[in-house]
């Protein structure tokens, strides 16, 4: 007896050991390096998922992935159109523009999940419906539009992402393509602004987005809104860009992509900044800075930190220095650092110098007309500095020390009453003497200046509670398990009614 106990016990500590090396065997399955087939198997089969169960989600994890895949130079034009010929059948819409754009690749290419590792990233990446998907279809040609593009092969990328947006355009409807849709046009647009031809595709995306919209596609109309702003601040059509805006819906970052709603407010913000409503500009463009990327993303967060630079200038405010420290934009901010520092002192001199030297630079950011305008700020801080060291200056003095050439000389008297009616600083011009008065100053707490800084503070703080409020996320249907129970619980009116004549008879 005591024999077979032992070796009850043993079976039992086999049992238990076998789970766990199923278990370690099936992470470092999971944990093991994909190959290409493998890793771009596992994506479409998240597509897959994606369509069958109606989950945005999943089709989002599906292009994470395919990022990841991309980043680890697993899209090739070769692995990609080993699994384009796998996966798109014959007869489809899409087929004969991916083998014209795509090399077929060999057969050993396309097994694309032995081991069950592709499993491991999402699901089981051998099953696929009876039918195709065109979703499955689209997700390749967005491969095959992105590999073409890495290659350097542009060109190609042009002429299979416009004949996957006449596809898309002419016969295809479902929600569950908006996502795939979304990016097909993204690539659309930057094809054709790597060749130089923005302005053809502007009726189409117009028209895409139009159907976006009636269709109430999310996703399709937030990224044709944004390549539409972009369409038209890269020939400076500001007024159209502000007619496009004012007509059509917002991007909602609580409801659609974070990513879109950051673009969207870039944009928004050099609008509001062209158009002279400089308060406004910054608002969006700090957001889109707060909701952006803190790391990584270098290019976006250098031009969206450059033109709010430039409009805390033009707003009379001195950034602050670790704007110009930030890792990796040193280079990239190091002419507006020179810009700020001649803007702070009111030098006249130094700000031209720093203007004409870093002019291809401003032109190529298309912040030149911008800084054009910093030059009466430069003079507002100049006469501010004169205004808190002088009690009197005469206006020819004012104007040599600011450093002003022959032809603003002239006009110095006018120049200073503007800076004085738009309250730049406090004092009069006695006309008889032809000199500056400078009023008493008094502190700064019997001002507004606090209680407008006060007020700033608790906007930003009500508005950020709003916005985590509105990006909360909320199970489905939760509330219906509430109401069963409530139901379960609750007496009706004729059982209330015999209870109470129960309770009567009693007493």
């Amino acid at each position: 007896p005591l024999l077979a106990t032992m070796g009850d016990a043993m079976d039992v500590d086999d049992k238990k050991e076998a789970p766990k090396a199923v278990a370690e065997a099936e992470t470092k399955a999971e944990e093991a390096p994909l190959t290409p087939a493998q890793a771009l198997a596992a994506a479409a089969s998240l597509v897959v998922r994606a369509v069958q169960g109606k989950e945005a989600f999943t089709m989002q994890r599906a292009l994470r992935a395919t990022v990841v895949a991309r980043r680890a130079g697993h899209l090739t034009k070769e692995h990609v159109g080993a699994f384009a010929a796998a996966s798109v059948p014959e007869g489809a819409p899409i087929k004969a523009a991916l083998d014209k754009a795509l090399p077929k690749g060999d057969a050993s290419m396309e097994g694309g999940n032995e081991g069950g590792k592709g499993a491991g990233a999402g699901g089981d990446a051998g099953a696929a419906p009876a039918a195709p998907l065109p979703e499955s279809e689209a997700y390749a040609t967005l491969c095959g539009v992105m590999a073409l593009l890495d290659g350097g092969d542009v060109e190609g990328a042009r002429a299979l992402a416009m004949a996957a947006v006449g596809w898309l355009q002419a016969s295809v409807n479902r929600r569950t393509m908006d996502v795939l849709s979304a990016r097909l046009y993204f690539y659309y647009s930057l094809a054709h602004e790597k060749l130089g031809r923005l302005a053809e595709i502007r009726p189409t995306l117009l028209a895409l987005h139009r159907s976006a919209t009636v269709r109430h596609d999310g996703p399709g109309a937030e990224m044709l809104l944004n390549l539409l702003l972009r369409n038209y601040l890269h020939f400076s059509l500001y007024d159209q860009a502000e007619k496009l805006r004012s007509q059509a819906q917002a991007v909602a970052g609580e409801q659609g992509s974070g990513q879109q709603l950051c673009r969207y407010l870039y944009y928004l913000g050099r609008v509001r900044a062209v158009a002279l409503e400089y308060s406004e500009a910054k608002d969006c463009l700090q957001q889109a800075l707060r909701k952006g990327p803190q790391s990584g993303a270098l290019g976006f967060r250098a031009a969206c930190n450059k033109w709010l630079l430039v409009v805390q200038l033009l707003l009379g405010e001195v950034p602050e220095r670790s704007t110009f420290r930030q890792q990796g934009l040193q280079n990239a901010l190091a002419p507006y650092y020179d810009l700020a520092a001649a803007v702070r002192d009111g030098d006249v001199k130094a700000f031209e110098a720093a203007a004409a030297r870093h002019a291809d630079v401003f032109r190529r950011d298309r912040l030149h007309n911008l800084v054009v305008r910093l030059h009466r700020t430069v003079l507002r801080t100049g006469l501010r500095n004169l205004n808190l060291a002088y009690s009197r200056i005469s206006i020819a003095d004012a104007a040599a020390k600011l450093g002003l050439g022959s032809a603003d000389a002239a006009d110095a008297e006018f120049i200073v009453a503007k800076v004085i009616r738009d309250g730049g600083i406090e004092a009069t011009i006695d006309r008889a003497t032809g000199t500056i008065v400078s009023k008493e100053v008094a502190g700064v707490y019997e001002t507004a200046e606090p209680q407008a800084a006060f007020h700033s503070r608790v906007a930003f703080c009500l508005n950020l509670h709003n916005d985590a409020v509105k990006a909360m996320r909320y199970p489905q249907d939760a509330y219906k398990a509430k109401l069963e129970k409530l139901e379960h619980h609750r007496f009706d009116d004729d059982d209330i009614v015999e209870l109470d004549d129960d309770d009567m008879f009693d007493m």
